[in-house]
């Protein structure tokens, strides 16, 4: 775990690591294991170190909408925290990883001088401000309307198109609430119109974000 902490907290000095590394823990969860529920009070900082993490949405009607797909090494669900409100979402392993969780309300009184404390603050606001980058730029060109087959495929390969690479395409289908034939006839569509291409490997690669862009901007 301190591996973890040292290469997270990387601008810390060694005291303040091993200060956080004595109000933390690590858990190994399985696949498909929770890790937060939405609607849960927040009160601990996940520090995603290995495997990954599905955040997801559920809707009145039961259906979940995946809002994104986290990978080490980073922070998850910290904005709950530092708001001191329920967690909007859910975290589900989408793999087997390693979590660690370190103790909210003991990290922000962790530290006793303005530098220290100034320090911790700002690796919780650098994290949440990289989020909401990722958001803006992406919403930048989504509508707000409810997305097509089309929409919603193209929505993801721009977002990142990673998932469609190292995921079983039936996965992402059912993540995005489509059949797989949908997401297959889409895929095969895009590639016709070489606005994307796949390789003997089966990695799919982006040759037009432009046109891929204008399917969403109308």
């Amino acid at each position: 775990m301190k591996k973890y902490i040292k290469e997270y907290f990387s601008t810390f000095s060694k005291e303040m690591q091993e200060a956080i590394f004595s109000i933390s823990k690590i858990i190994t969860y399985p696949k498909d294991k929770i890790v937060f529920y939405e609607g849960d009070n927040a009160c601990n900082l996940f520090l995603l170190a290995e495997g990954e993490i599905c955040v997801y949405k559920t809707n009145e009607n039961g259906s979940t909408q995946v809002l994104r797909y986290f990978k080490p090494l980073c922070l998850i669900a910290e904005l709950a925290n530092v708001d001191e409100m329920q967690y909007p979402a859910t975290g589900k392993c989408e793999k087997e990883s390693k979590v660690i969780i370190i103790d909210y309300k003991k990290y922000i009184t962790l530290f006793k001088n303005k530098e220290e404390i100034l320090l911790a603050q700002k690796v919780l606001m650098d994290s949440i401000s990289k989020k909401l980058y990722y958001h803006v730029n992406l919403n930048s060109f989504r509508p707000t309307r409810k997305l097509s087959i089309l929409e919603q495929v193209v929505s993801l390969i721009l977002e990142d198109i990673s998932i469609l690479n190292e995921k079983k395409h039936w996965k992402v289908a059912q993540d995005l609430g489509i059949s797989a034939e949908s997401l297959s006839r889409t895929l095969t569509k895009l590639k016709e119109q070489k606005l994307i291409s796949m390789d003997e490997y089966n990695t799919l690669r982006i040759l037009n974000k432009q046109k891929l862009k204008s399917y969403l901007i109308k």
